[in-house]
C-alpha cells in the first residue's frame, strides 16, 4: 500500500523522497495506517473522526517539547501547516525515532528512565495555556461505566461487575478540582522506545489531550505492570524527582490504572462486536483480560 502522491507532494521533497514502506494499521483504537520513509520520517494516516483534539494543536505541543531528543520532529508542508486532510483522513509527517519498546525489557534501571521521560514532557507543557477543572480522564471512564450494555459471555459479566466497583471508585474523584494540562493520554509500552538503558523516544502522540499528568502514568504502569503495583516505584521514584508527586497523585493513578483497564477491556469487547479482531488486537485484548481478572481477585 503506498501512500497519496498528493499527500506527499505537499511536503519539501528532501521529507517526501522516498521509497515509503506501509508499516502497519494501528493494532490500536484509532485505525491509523503509518508509513516510513528511508529517508528517517513517518507518514501517519489518521481517521478524523478518532481525533478528540486538533493535530494542529498536538503538533504545538511537540514543538514545545522539542528540547528534548526523544521527542519526534514535526514537518511542515509547503502551506506552513503539519497537517493536511484529504477525505477521512488527517495526514501528518514526524521524524522516525530509533529504539526498541520497553515491554521488551521492563527492567528497574528502563522503568526509571520512562518516568524520568515522560515528566520532562509533562514539565514542559505544564505552562500551557493554565486551567484548573474536573478530571477528563475521570469523567470519560464514568460515561464508558456507564452506557456499557453486557452480553451473557463470562468477559461481559466480568466487566459489568468491575463497572459497579470501578464506578463507587471513581466517584470519590469525580467533582474534585484539579490543574490541567496536555498529557499523552494513550502512552503504553510500544510507544516508549530505548537503545540500551536510555529513552530514544517517544512516539505517537495523537491521542494527546487536556487532562490530568496521573493519566498517563496510569496508562504506562499499567500496560506495563498492571496488576504488580509493588513493581511501579522505580517509574515514580524517578518521575517524582523531576516532577513531584502529591500523596493524592498516588492514590489517583492507582484508581486510575484499575479503571482504566476495565474501560480498555469493555471497547475490546464492544469493538469485537462489529468485527474479528487482528491477531495483535486479540494478544492485546487477552492481556487486557488477564489483568481484569486479576482485579476482581482483589480484597
Amino acid at each position: 500500500m503506498s501512500p497519496p502522491m498528493e499527500i506527499l507532494a505537499a511536503y519539501p521533497s528532501a521529507i517526501a523522497a522516498g521509497p515509503w514502506e506501509f508499516i502497519s494499521e494501528s493494532g490500536g483504537f484509532s485505525g491509523a495506517r503509518i508509513w516510513r520513509s528511508s529517508a528517517g520520517w513517518r507518514l501517519k494516516a489518521t481517521p478524523s473522526a478518532s481525533v478528540a483534539q486538533p493535530l494542529s494543536e498536538i503538533h504545538a505541543w511537540m514543538r514545545l517539547a522539542g528540547a528534548l531528543d526523544f521527542v519526534p520532529r514535526v514537518a511542515a508542508a509547503h502551506a506552513g501547516v503539519s497537517v493536511l486532510e484529504a477525505g477521512p483522513w488527517l495526514w501528518d509527517i514526524v521524524s522516525w525515532l530509533p529504539g526498541e519498546p520497553l515491554l521488551h525489557d521492563p527492567t528497574p534501571v528502563r522503568l526509571a528512565a520512562a518516568g524520568r521521560a515522560l515528566a520532562l514532557v509533562h514539565l514542559a507543557w505544564q505552562s500551557w495555556q493554565p486551567r484548573t477543572g474536573t478530571c477528563p480522564a475521570i469523567e470519560r471512564r464514568v460515561l464508558a461505566l456507564e452506557r456499557f450494555v453486557p452480553g451473557t459471555s463470562r468477559r461481559d459479566l466480568l466487566v459489568r461487575r468491575l463497572s459497579v466497583q470501578g464506578l463507587d471508585q471513581l466517584a470519590i474523584w469525580k467533582d474534585r478540582t484539579f490543574r490541567l494540562q496536555p498529557c499523552l493520554c494513550d502512552i503504553w509500552t510500544d510507544h516508549v522506545l530505548f537503545e540500551g538503558d536510555r529513552v530514544t523516544g517517544l512516539i505517537d502522540f495523537g491521542s494527546a489531550k487536556i487532562d490530568h499528568p496521573a493519566v498517563d502514568l496510569a496508562r504506562l504502569l499499567g500496560d506495563c505492570l498492571g496488576g504488580e503495583p509493588l513493581r511501579w516505584q522505580p517509574l515514580l521514584d524517578a518521575y517524582h524527582t523531576i516532577r513531584p508527586l502529591a500523596p493524592a497523585d498516588h492514590a489517583l493513578i492507582a484508581t486510575l490504572e484499575a479503571t482504566g483497564a476495565v474501560v480498555a477491556l469493555l471497547t475490546w469487547i464492544e469493538r469485537e462486536r462489529h468485527r474479528p479482531l487482528t491477531p495483535a488486537e486479540t494478544a492485546r485484548s487477552a492481556k487486557v483480560l488477564a489483568r481484569c481478572e486479576r482485579l476482581e481477585t482483589l480484597p
